[in-house]
């Protein structure tokens, strides 16, 4: 009995991987490389500092896959109420859209380099991109398929966390870490040649029709 469900596990772990690797080629690669983008062309001047923002924004992501799978094996009765939209998923997007509005005034008008809570916030790694990719992993901005095929197929909470880390880490392997790493090496030339106030402002006003598009697609429930 153990080994079968540990195969079954495995499977899942799998499926889920390979689920993970096409949604991020594919559905996921334009919501997470649209947000990390202009971010990182207003707040970052080299790779490793790219790369750092992709990492952080990839493990926010990770922890609600994890979550998903936690649940899904444990308590599947509860996972339709989640992912059925209604007043949760709305202050989900609300919020997800004030963080976005957040970012883009404070690269807008250079504060992230600024002392106490704006520096520690922006500059000092980055606890509102770990939000950012939380918010994003879950209805309505991303698709309705791990959580479905997690419930669906999870018999335990073990199983389920599995299944949901193989699909964070299936999502990564996308090309969003390689241009969060390679547009702040196009920004850093920038800053050398004096133009980076710049791509400051137009990373910042990226982050702005990102946080207006978000609370335009709101659609408040019916109570």
């Amino acid at each position: 009995m153990i080994f079968e469900r540990g195969v079954a596990a495995l499977k899942l772990a799998a499926e889920m991987l390979e689920m993970g690797v096409v949604m991020g080629w594919s559905q996921c690669l334009p919501y997470c490389a649209g947000t990390l983008t202009p971010y990182v062309m207003g707040t970052r001047i080299n790779a490793v500092e790219g790369l750092r923002a992709a990492t952080v924004f990839s493990a926010g992501r990770l922890a609600v896959y994890v979550a998903f799978g936690i649940l899904a094996g444990s308590a599947p009765a509860f996972m339709p109420r989640i992912l059925r939209p209604g007043l949760g998923t709305f202050w989900l997007q609300a919020a997800a859209g004030l963080l976005l509005l957040f970012l883009a005034l404070t690269v807008l008008f250079n504060k992230h380099k600024d002392s106490g809570v704006c520096r520690w916030i922006i500059r000092r790694d980055l606890p509102a991109m770990f939000l950012l990719g939380m918010l994003i992993a879950v209805p309505p901005y991303h698709d309705l398929v791990a959580p479905t095929s997690l419930l669906v197929q999870s018999t335990s909470p073990i199983t389920g966390l599995l299944g949901g880390l193989a699909y964070g880490i299936g999502t990564t392997l996308s090309p969003v870490i390689l241009i969060a790493m390679g547009v702040p090496l196009l920004t850093g030339r920038f800053k050398t040649a004096g133009w980076f106030w710049w791509v400051q402002r137009a990373g910042g006003a990226g982050l702005l029709i990102l946080a207006v598009r978000a609370f335009w697609a709101l659609k408040i429930p019916a109570l």
